[in-house]
Order: C-alpha cells, then structure tokens, then sequence
C-alpha cells in the first residue's frame, strides 16, 4: 500500500498552521477536536485525519 494514492472524504474539523484536521466518520454532530480528543469522543479517533 505504501505510495499509493488514497482520497478522503470528510468534515473539515479545524485548520491550524500548516495542518487540517478531516473527521471522515458518519456520526459527526458539531464536536470540536477538543471534544474528539476526550475520552467520551475517543471513539471518533480512528476516522480523524490530520494532515
């Protein structure tokens, strides 16, 4: 898999310097990357992205 093209379609969580964060999950309700990053939101961390 290594080299290969991917595409990722998502909600565009925050943008900070010179990263972004995509949420690519189907559950997303408005919750900031704060609220993902807590242990109640933990759960939505496998469909985050951060470039």
């Amino acid at each position: 898999m290594l080299g290969q093209e991917i595409e990722w379609e998502g909600t565009i969580i925050v943008v900070w310097n010179k990263k972004i964060v995509v949420y690519g999950g189907e559950d997303y309700n408005g919750e900031t990357w704060t609220n993902i990053t807590t242990s109640k939101r933990a759960k939505m961390l496998p469909d985050t992205f951060i470039g």
